[in-house]
């Protein structure tokens, strides 16, 4: 089988030519979107526990001490009556970060923090502190029978989520047939 490169950057292997490009970049992109993911998996298992299990009682929707709430990505970084609670990026600058390491949260009334919570709340700091924008429902978070996938499928709920006038078959049909073009595209199969 003969492979060979020509200057427009197409692959000719073996009769069938293929564009480098077209290979490479959904590559990237799905990569890319993998560390989104990790990001978000990494805030969904390790962080979010631990703000709902140590933090949300003092600093949640219901009770607010010192005027800061942790059970949002808005209310941490606009804060309490200390300022900001987080800095994006930057764990050594957030005050969360340095009244954990402190010891002095959360307080002694409460369980400390594991040492695997504290670098998980430390690497998500400087990680950028990605979360989701919706704010954390620590009841929801504790009763798990309330969970999405613990719900019975409501049907008029899913059709009507689409934009107006896109029926499900439509949209179906076109998600298809741009799957078929870009395989197209990418092996150079000709349409007879």
């Amino acid at each position: 089988m003969t492979h060979s490169i020509n200057s427009l950057g197409a692959i000719n292997v073996g009769g069938f030519v293929r564009r480098r490009w077209l290979l490479i970049v959904p590559l990237l992109l799905l990569a890319w979107g993998g560390t989104l993911q990790a990001d978000d998996a990494q805030f969904e298992t390790e962080v979010r526990p631990a703000l709902i299990d140590r933090c949300l009682r003092c600093h949640g929707p219901g009770k607010q001490e010192g005027g800061l709430r942790l059970d949002s990505l808005g209310a941490m970084l606009t804060g309490g009556e200390s300022g900001a609670a987080i800095v994006p990026g930057q764990a050594d600058q957030s005050a969360i970060w340095q009244r954990i390491a402190a010891g002095e949260m959360p307080p002694v009334t409460e369980p400390k923090l594991s040492g695997r919570q504290k670098e998980a709340i430390r690497k998500w700091l400087t990680d950028g502190a990605p979360m989701a924008d919706e704010p954390i429902d620590a009841a929801a978070a504790r009763d798990w029978r309330r969970h999405w996938a613990f719900q019975k499928p409501d049907r008029t709920r899913a059709t009507n989520t689409l934009p107006e006038g896109v029926r499900p078959m439509a949209l179906t049909l076109l998600c298809r047939a741009v799957f078929v073009l870009s395989f197209v595209l990418v092996f150079g199969f000709r349409v007879s």
